[in-house]
């Protein structure tokens, strides 16, 4: 890609679940982004960096469907606590479901736009990293 000619990167899939929560914390704390969806595998956050990135993706349920309050409102926490955190940058990116807010097979709501965007934006975010350590 050309973020990868651009940027020296080491990216990392990881399952959290497969690891201890020591190896959790030592990932998070010498990672410069993180990229998660909104619940507790996004609690991680909490340990990243000064000058760190987070792109959490969310459920964007269409409005003219009824989501109980059970199954909805769990990142609404997140946002709340990610958007406070000054030491790191946060972005909201929704998951959007072609209609069907329970299917999360359904990806027909994702558009080469909304990849164009998150591609500006990882981009940025790297470009912003990449100066973190020039003023210090």
């Amino acid at each position: 890609s050309e973020l990868g000619k651009k940027y020296e990167l080491d990216i990392r899939r990881v399952e959290l679940s497969d690891m201890s929560v020591a190896d959790q914390v030592k990932l998070a704390t010498g990672a410069s982004m993180l990229i998660t969806a909104a619940g507790g595998g996004a609690s991680i956050g909490h340990f990243l960096p000064r000058g760190a990135s987070m792109l959490v993706f969310f459920a964007e349920f269409p409005p003219d469907k009824e989501v109980s309050t059970g199954q909805y409102n769990g990142w609404v926490m997140d946002w709340d606590t990610y958007n406070n955190f000054a030491y790191i940058r946060t972005h909201w990116l929704p998951i959007r479901h072609g209609g069907n807010a329970t299917d999360s097979n359904d990806s027909s709501g994702q558009s080469e736009a909304d990849m164009n965007v998150f591609v500006k934006l990882v981009d940025q975010e790297l470009d912003l990293i990449s100066h973190v350590n020039d003023y210090d």
